[in-house]
């Protein structure tokens, strides 16, 4: 019994050591490569354009959340109160982008803001989403990118790790874009939570009006979902601060997605 307690008495403080080791070098190597992204940044924009916008012309946008293509009916998300880090099957989830892809084709908007949509992700079992709805509206239609979500591994839920993630906002239209950009939004957390969190912002894109100086300016966004309320306030601020700005120059402002409060 004697050498047992001898033993433990030094395997213990071993193990300790070994856990507090990995996880130093696990936050060090995070917050090595964590995503920082800068106040604002230029994104490309990918495709054609087909027509022109005059102030004449009516515009139809639609918004959705497409929840990385893996809050189909098949879902139960930890996040609000179920178990599941991501559908069964990698079959679930290109058939939930397929159901995705033909609303979009029926509601032939001129403007499409999508958010949640993954590049990247374990979650979505690796599946390049961007591409993939883009493929089915390259004919017409370009599109800019802004991340939103870039992590190379989140450890929780302990049953299941979500693992890496990228995935962001996604505006496709058909009309010419002068210029995209993404605008960075307060983070809600601290280091280390920072790390595995979202790294939200806002798609700003501006479409120039024929025989006009003014713009039509898109903004897609996603703003915070969990975090406590003068963090929501905080992004809100950005948002509202930055279409007031483009209404007292004259232009024109459509602003959508998810904004995950009310009042």
């Amino acid at each position: 019994m004697r050498q047992i307690t001898e033993m433990l008495k030094k395997a213990v403080p071993l193990a300790v050591f070994c856990l507090v080791a990995v996880l130093a070098v696990f936050l060090t190597y995070l917050t090595i490569t964590e995503y920082k992204p800068e106040d604002i940044e230029e994104e490309t924009t990918v495709g054609v354009f087909s027509d022109e916008l005059s102030i004449e012309d009516t515009l139809s946008v639609v918004s959705f959340n497409i929840g990385y293509g893996c809050d189909g009916k098949e879902s139960d998300f930890f996040m609000d109160g179920g178990k599941m880090v991501r559908p069964d099957s990698v079959a679930v989830v290109e058939k939930n982008m397929a159901g995705i892809i033909k609303i979009l084709q029926g509601l032939d908007a001129d403007v499409m803001f999508l958010q949640e949509i993954d590049r990247d992700s374990k979650r979505s079992y690796g599946i390049n989403e961007v591409q993939r709805v883009y493929d089915a509206f390259k004919e017409s239609y370009n599109y800019a990118y802004a991340l939103n979500y870039k992590t190379d591994y989140v450890p929780y839920p302990f049953h299941e790790h979500m693992g890496r993630v990228e995935s962001g906002l996604m505006t496709l239209n058909c009309f010419e874009v002068q210029e995209a950009l993404r605008y960075n939004l307060p983070c809600s957390y601290s280091w280390p939570i920072r790390l595995m969190q979202l790294k939200r912002g806002l798609l700003v894109e501006r479409i120039p009006l024929k025989d006009s100086e003014k713009e039509v300016v898109l903004v897609n966004l996603h703003l915070e979902a969990y975090a406590a309320g003068e963090k929501k306030e905080a992004q809100t601020k950005v948002l509202v601060d930055l279409l007031q700005s483009e209404y007292e120059k004259g232009n024109y402002v459509v602003a959508g997605g998810d904004f995950n409060q009310s009042y």
